[in-house]
């Protein structure tokens, strides 16, 4: 079965970059332009990875959308990996991130880094649904 990666950023130019790296890695992969308001909304339903694009000026809703996810029995489990050109804005997030293990990738980034860190993000949850 082929895994499902959500990708959510608001430039079309790094959506469709994303896209064609994962679909490479032989990912399918949904794009959403922006954050949704309510996790029950994301599209695909249950994708087996999120990156998510963290951004300033928007930290306040991606923040809230995070805290979602976590809180809701049908996404808690969906791993994530943040993306941002900002290193002070993720920062600010350091204690969460290491506490919930949420991996996190710099713009501009190496394609192969971002391959590795999507495997090794996505792999751990596969495995734990095996014979």
């Amino acid at each position: 079965m082929m895994q499902h990666i959500l990708v959510i950023d608001d430039s079309r130019d790094i959506l469709d970059l994303f896209r064609d790296i994962l679909e490479a890695e032989g990912y399918e992969v949904s794009l959403a332009e922006s954050v949704p308001t309510n996790v029950r909304d994301l599209d695909p339903p249950h994708p087996n990875l999120v990156i998510l694009d963290y951004r300033f000026g928007k930290q306040q809703e991606i923040w809230q959308f995070m805290q979602s996810m976590e809180n809701c029995r049908a996404t808690a489990s969906i791993p994530l990996i943040l993306c941002s050109t900002d290193l002070q804005v993720v920062d600010n997030l350091e204690d969460y991130v290491e506490r919930k293990h949420i991996p996190v990738v710099y713009k501009p980034f190496d394609i192969d880094e971002l391959a590795l860190t999507v495997h090794q993000t996505i792999t751990p949850r596969l495995a734990s649904y095996g014979p």
